[in-house]
């Protein structure tokens, strides 16, 4: 029979070592993960506002705008703050905005807006003609034809509440 060597193992400073270094490489991956999700947020935020543009325009092309849905009545606070460096607000808007209400889209149109990433509150605007909930909310203003989402996305260290 062959004699075993007498062999240690690993020792606990090599094994510490070695947990010290995984530690170092996940941070970044940990970090880059948030970020991908930020983005991500920020993608759905364009895409949400690229389909309400589009389907507003083709539904209220030469029609009074206000028909899109009810006078927005909250907080437009967020309009006073900046993204990018740039105010927030349009500076060809006036004061009157609405909540864009898909179901007024798509009473107009033959495709239908299914569901929005944001903007829980524009399927349940009701028929009211002022709208008081949440900020979870399209709105447009009534003559630059901007669209805003009320409650904002965090990406990259800034809050977006429109597309630039």
């Amino acid at each position: 029979m062959k004699k075993l060597k007498n062999e240690k193992g690993i020792t606990m400073v090599a094994l510490a070592v070695t947990i010290v270094v995984l530690s170092l490489i996940s941070v970044p991956i940990i970090i880059n993960t948030s970020r991908i999700k930020e983005f991500e947020g920020y993608k759905k935020l364009k895409e949400d506002i690229d389909t309400l543009s589009e389907s507003v325009s083709t539904a209220f092309f030469d029609d009074d705008i206000s028909k899109v849905g009810p006078t927005y009545n909250s907080s437009l606070d967020f309009l006073t703050k900046t993204q990018n460096g740039e105010t927030v607000k349009n500076s060809n808007d006036n004061n009157v905005y609405y909540v864009i209400s898909i179901d007024n889209i798509n009473e107009r149109l033959s495709s239908n807006i299914r569901k929005l990433n944001y903007g829980v509150e524009n399927s349940n605007t009701g028929n009211s003609s002022n709208y008081y909930g949440t900020d979870d909310v399209y709105i447009i203003n009534a003559v630059s034809r901007t669209i805003y989402y009320v409650q904002g996305i965090s990406y990259n260290g800034s809050t977006y509440y429109r597309l630039a």
